[in-house]
């Protein structure tokens, strides 16, 4: 059983707060007490409501009212469920006629159920043997569509009857005091309910099944009765090796026919004109029917499970005229579907449609009413499960209904539509080739139809002596050909109880059935076409290999080239004007033969003469779309038809002409109407041929569902379903709106003034695009893309600022936190992503692209057509997006990683969490020289130089379908984190006893990120800033983590003034004048060396503000343990010069190398 229980505690315990108010005790209880009754009225509303569905009763509608809702009931009543004199307005969701979720009375765009609803319909068994129309399946197996969740207030999204995801769609009103009801075909849930525990009760729509009543198609002698229509017949013989005679002459007039050999026919054949008696097989077959039941109560929930299948009332032995009992009848099954695989099973308005197939249908009493026969012998009763506690093992089991067996005859393939003649240019006055036979033995036509020549012939010696020559022609170079099914339909004779008469002998009467071959496919019909080759006066002729099957399952014939071997080539030629192809058309039952025909095609050089065509253009609707939902918003009505079509287009046509002269030309049934009515899929067409057309099935789009002749204002009305996936392929790179177009046609008969109308629908498609601003940026965080204040294009990230006992262990910061609130304001799932645009930094490419495999990196890819992709551009992301169904989960939107590249190598170096926004650095050497490459510069000069990356963030909507964020692809840039001040400004002198000593702390001073305010860098700029890392910040030298300081002394890379006032390096001056580091230890004695030098030290244990005075003291006692630079003139006399020395400083996150310039003064006594 598929049905939900809910509990619905409709008298919660109700807690009244106590409020500090003016108010007085009377006005007070008087509140209470209006309250306390609004609650009572709302609890014996809903108890009503319950008692009817207990009885089987139904809601019939909900509505808001100004204070809460009105629930409607079947049996005409009303009652309101408010919250009284402080009652908010109510919301009301309900489902449409078309499917769809309607918000008080206003159509959303979530489909309910599907516009087909859940089960198609089968239409009724008529009394004379005409079956109505299967429905089809419509399982949703092609669509999403939207169930209301009451414990979420979300509407959760299902596919294929299972939930995929929950919408952002909430039905639950947010305003206070606010009633929401919500009717499914399910439950009604209704939330904000005072009084209720939760606010909230949700009542089931259903009941357990506890019966079910037989609804008969007739009555015989007053039994309930069921017609059930079985198929009776011959398999006929295959023979090959047969001869005949050619219309064609030897010579002459007068002469001998030419004789034809090497023919294959299925023997017998009983049509008049040449029958030929044959030894055959019998058949019977018991296709599958629908049966309808009235439930009890008419809102049980049943589903196919549920069926247990049908019992057979077992005859009594006494009685020897019984024939049939459950094992004669072999299995008696009720399959979902019939032989065409349409739905059967069905329930709708308190009725059940059960499918009944019976394997030996002939073992059925022929007549179980007549006197002194066993009334049990055909009589059934359908069984099904239950969970009602008051029906006995669980099991219903219906009134028994007798069955009324009625056999159906093929009698042969015969033309639905006129043939186009050869002939010898005559009017064509015919409608067929062969006449039926109104004779009881043989079960012939009527008279009018036997005169009419209505019959395809059944054997290839008749299709090829015709006098008038082939039967249909084909034009040598016509691509699509002629579709031979198209003509065809089916002669069947099937048996009416209704014309038997007590007292005549036991015989039926007949009825002619006719029907397509798409109908003949209900009975367990299928359908095989061949092309048969034939000799002609001994010699063999290739006439039907100059013709190929287009489509050999449908019948689709067009004409071809041979070869000198008679091998078909790949070009059509004039070559094949004049041969005459013969088509075998078998009609099976199974594996076995039950009909054949034979149709002789001429292929020539024009087309064949029919009438011209009418086209008529009869609506064109603009509408608009998601990219997740597919729509039916073009929708004909009858008083459209009759002004279009029937007054100005056919010139005042009546519609009682139209209706005898002209039917729909339709692929099947679609599904059923709000009245029960079974509705067609037609068949479409690209553009309104002047004369004749092919449907070629690749020309549908969607469906097109008709509406047939039924009573009311449907009549001839239509409605066009088109798919998200077809909407998407049809609009797909285009400007909007797109116009498409398709024609259906009606065809006419033989009274028909037009042999086709073909009826012009038009859709002019715009999109429905969803796009959302990214969120409230916080001025002060986000920069322009020159490092100007208060843009949009970049925001600068840095490490955290220093705390007491902190660490820059881990560099990552969140898009999000640069926004107010720190959330992006955006309406449904999100994510962030790299965005493909690759940046330089130090000499490494900075890029998402994972490696020189990768080819997604940088590509959208379209959703719905596979294999179409575009190359991402942020200056097109939004036309792209609008313009393309996007996969938000493919290509481009998934880079959550950011490489450095040089050369062969790819290296890791940050990641993005989608979901939160958060970039992550990965401290690696590859990420520490890109981080460092880069210091400080003012007005964030460096904003397009240091380490960078373009992030972006999408939205998906709720199919998957990538939507643009305006404002959403951005510049993240990233702040080294310590930065190298030159202070030296005490000038060093020339010459000095024992040589110049320079402590490294007396040149240069460290600032953080933070950098400073003032035009220049300077010490009171970074001391404003609080990026010193002196005096009383000095304690950020352990926060940071510095570890160590090199001090390069090598001439080549050492710059000075010496020697001309112009910058080179000391290599190039003077031999005599050299610096060196030395003093390691601290030991002033200990040996200097000229190169490269590292003073390391551990600061870490002074990483707070209470440390730093101990730091202080620590650096200034040690001050050469941090670098000591010597500096010797080794004997000359020299001016005052300057010198620019490399120093690398290395913290937690890599290093960086500044040169600091310091001043050497002349020579002592020079």
């Amino acid at each position: 059983m598929k049905r939900k229980y809910f509990s619905a505690l409709l008298m919660g315990a109700l807690t009244i707060a106590s409020v500090s108010t003016f108010t007085s005790c009377k006005d007070y209880d008087d509140d209470i007490s209006n309250l306390q009754q609004q609650i009572d009225s709302n609890a014996k509303a809903i108890e009503t409501i319950q008692n009817l569905i207990k009885g089987g009763g139904l809601v019939t509608g909900v509505t808001e009212t100004s204070d809460g809702i009105t629930v409607k009931l079947s049996d005409g009543k009303s009652v309101t469920i408010s919250n009284g004199k402080d009652g908010a307005p109510g919301t009301a969701w309900t489902i449409g006629a078309d499917g769809y979720w309607y918000e008080n009375g206003k159509k959303t765009d979530n489909l309910a159920r599907g516009p087909q609803g859940e089960k198609g319909e089968k239409g009724d068994q008529g009394v004379k043997g005409d079956k109505g129309d299967a429905g089809t399946s419509a399982s949703a197996a092609s669509y999403e569509y939207y169930v209301p969740d009451a414990e979420s207030g979300y509407f959760d999204i299902y596919k294929d009857g299972k939930k995929v995801r929950r919408s952002d769609v909430q039905f639950v009103s947010e305003t206070p005091n606010s009633i929401t009801a919500t009717l499914d075909k399910q439950n009604l849930i209704l939330t904000g309910v005072k009084g209720i525990s939760g606010e909230k009760v949700v009542i089931s729509l259903t009941g357990d099944l506890t019966g079910l009543v037989f609804m008969p198609n007739l009555y015989l002698d007053g039994i309930e009765t069921l017609t059930y229509d079985y198929l009776h017949g011959d398999y006929l013989t295959h023979k090959t090796g047969l001869g005949g005679e050619s219309r064609l002459l030897t010579a002459g007039p007068g002469s001998p026919a030419k004789t034809v050999t090497g023919l294959d026919n299925y023997l017998p054949d009983r049509l008049a004109n040449r029958p030929v008696p044959a030894v055959t097989t019998e058949f019977n077959y018991g296709p599958a029917w629908g049966v309808k039941y009235h439930m009890n109560p008419s809102n049980a929930d049943m589903a196919y499970e549920d069926i247990v299948g049908f019992n057979l009332l077992e005859p009594t032995i006494l009685n020897y005229h019984t024939r049939a009992t459950a094992s004669d009848l072999g299995d008696i099954t009720s399959p979902e579907t019939n032989d065409a695989g349409k739905a059967l099973f069905n329930t709708s308005n308190g009725i059940v449609t059960a499918g009944l197939k019976i394997q030996h249908p002939e073992k059925l009493e022929p007549f179980p009413t007549v006197k002194d026969k066993n009334e049990t012998a055909n009589t059934v009763a359908l069984q099904a499960k239950t969970a009602a506690s008051t029906v006995a093992e669980g099991k219903v089991t219906s009134d028994y209904a007798l069955i009324q067996p009625q056999k159906a005859y093929l009698e042969a393939l015969y033309w639905r539509l006129k043939p186009h003649y050869a002939g010898l240019g005559l009017p064509n006055t015919r409608m067929g080739d062969e006449k039926g036979i109104p004779t009881a033995n043989t079960f012939g036509t009527t008279a009018a139809d036997a005169t009419a020549q209505v019959h395809v012939y059944d054997s290839p010696q008749e299709a090829l002596a015709d006098p008038a020559g082939a039967a249909l022609e084909l034009y040598y170079n016509s691509a699509e050909g002629i579709d031979i099914a198209s003509y065809l339909g089916l002669h069947m004779l099937v048996e009416d109880v209704k014309q038997f008469t007590p007292g005549t002998p036991n015989k039926l009467g007949v009825n002619l059935k006719e029907m397509s071959l798409e109908e003949g496919k209900d009975w367990g019909l299928t359908y095989q076409f061949n092309l048969v080759e034939y000799k002609v006066d001994g010699n063999a002729t290739i006439d039907s290999r100059y013709a190929k099957w287009v489509n050999k399952d449908a019948g689709v014939l067009r004409a071809w080239n041979v070869d000198a071997d008679g091998n078909p080539t790949t070009t059509e030629s004039s070559t094949a004007i004049d041969r005459e192809p013969l088509v075998q058309v078998l009609v099976k039952r199974g594996d076995q033969v039950v009909l054949d025909g034979y149709i002789l095609i001429h292929i020539t050089r024009q087309n064949p003469e029919v009438a011209p065509n009418k086209a008529i253009d009869l609506l064109t609707k603009d509408a608009k779309f998601d990219l997740c939902n597919g729509i039916d918003d073009l929708k004909t009505t009858w008083a459209q038809f009759s002004a279009t079509i029937l007054t100005e287009g056919l010139e005042n046509m009546t519609k009682k002409d139209f209706d005898e002269q002209y039917t729909i030309d339709d692929k099947g049934n679609f599904g059923s109407d709000a009245a029960g009515n079974t509705t067609k899929d037609l068949k479409m067409f690209k553009a309104a041929p002047e004369k004749g057309g092919t449907y070629d099935a690749a020309d549908d789009l969607g469906h097109i569902e008709y509406f047939a002749n039924t009573e009311g204002t449907t009549n001839h009305a239509f409605k066009w379903h088109l798919s998200a996936e077809d909407l998407e392929k049809l609009t797909h790179d285009q400007a909007n709106p797109v116009p498409v177009v398709r024609y259906v046609r009606y065809v006419g008969n033989a009274k028909a003034k037009y042999p086709y109308i073909y009826v012009k629908l038009t859709y002019n498609l715009s999109r429905i695009n969803k796009n959302q601003t990214f969120g409230e940026l916080i001025p002060e965080y986000w920069k322009g893309l020159d490092g100007s204040i208060n843009g949009k294009e970049a925001v600068i990230f840095d490490v955290k600022e220093p705390t007491n006992g902190g660490d820059i262990l881990g560099i990552s910061r969140k898009v999000t936190s640069t926004l107010k609130g720190n959330v992006a304001k955006l309406v449904g799932p999100h994510k962030y992503y790299f965005v493909p645009e690759p940046v330089v930094v130090g000499g490494y490419t900075i890029t998402p692209q994972r490696s020189a495999a990768d080819t997604k990196w940088n590509k959208l890819f379209c959703k719905y057509i596979i294999g179409d992709s575009h190359v991402f551009s942020k200056a097109k992301l939004q036309e792209t997006l609008e313009g393309c169904a996007i996969d938000y989960a493919d290509g481009a939107f998934m880079n959550e990683d950011l490489y450095a590249v040089k050369g062969t190598s790819y290296v890791k170096i940050a990641t993005l969490d989608p979901a939160t926004s958060e970039i992550t650095l990965i401290k690696n050497e590859t990420t520490k020289a890109v981080l460092n490459a880069i210091g400080y510069e003012p007005a964030n000069a460096n904003i397009q130089k240091e380490l960078r990356s373009w992030v972006g963030v999408v939205t998906e909507n709720t199919c998957g379908v990538a939507e643009f964020v305006k404002d959403g692809i951005f510049l993240t840039s990233w702040e080294r984190p310590i930065n190298l001040i030159d202070v030296a400004t005490e000038p060093r002198i020339d010459a000095n006893t024992n040589g110049n000593v320079i402590y490294a702390l007396d040149l240069f001073k460290l600032y953080d990120w933070r950098g400073w305010n003032t035009a220049t860098v300077s010490e009171a700029g970074c001391v404003a800033n609080q990026s010193n890392m002196w005096g009383d910040h000095l304690w950020f030298w352990g926060y940071y983590n510095v570890k160590s300081i090199t001090i390069d002394t090598t001439p080549a890379n050492v710059e000075t003034t010496l020697g001309g006032g112009h910058w080179t390096t000391m290599d190039k001056i003077s031999g005599d004048v050299e610096l060196r580091c030395g003093n390691r230890s601290g030991v002033a004695t200990d040996s200097k060396t000229k190169g490269k030098v590292t003073y390391t030290n551990d600061l870490t244990s002074y990483n707070s503000a209470s440390q730093n005075a101990a730091l202080a003291t620590f650096m200034e006692a040690n001050k050469a343990k941090f670098g000591t630079i010597w500096y010797y003139n080794n004997g000359g006399n020299v001016e005052t010069f300057k010198v620019r020395v490399p120093i690398t400083i290395a913290y937690e996150w890599g290093e960086f190398t500044t040169k600091v310039e310091f001043t050497i003064n002349g020579t002592i006594g020079d």
